[in-house]
């Protein structure tokens, strides 16, 4: 641990420092994006390689989460942006670590690919890493 917030949020917000919001989006929600035609997200799905394997949304580009950091130019970088994983969790960190490196278009999936297929959408083992 490098630190910790002493006070907690509530001293953070009592200094006015700034806070950043990241939005979110449910998998209904994503699917009706990504049916429509024009704006939809690309998907970044920041899973495991063997839980990417297992089934992932098509077109969506896989870079793990560890990996996000060193890899943040694979990432199209004028185009709103979905990120999911498996929950929910690992995704709420990958829209801030493409936050830090100013990608402003970012949303995050809550639920991942288990609300994802709990839906019944569709899902593929194609495509690249």
């Amino acid at each position: 641990i490098e630190g910790y917030l002493a006070g907690g949020i509530e001293a953070w917000l009592a200094q006015g420092k700034p806070v950043v919001h990241v939005p979110q989006i449910s998998v209904h929600e994503l699917r009706e994006e990504l049916d429509r035609n024009g704006q939809a997200p690309h998907v970044l799905d920041v899973r495991s390689g063997s839980e990417w394997q297992a089934g992932h949304i098509a077109g969506a580009l896989h870079i793990p989460g560890g990996d996000l950091p060193g890899r943040i130019g694979d990432v199209p970088w004028h185009d709103n942006v979905a990120v999911i994983c498996g929950s929910g969790y690992r995704s709420s960190v990958g829209t801030s670590v493409l936050q830090q490196h100013e990608f402003r278009d970012v949303i995050n999936v809550i639920g991942g690919m288990t609300a994802w297929q709990q839906a019944d959408y569709p899902t593929t083992e194609d495509g690249q890493e």
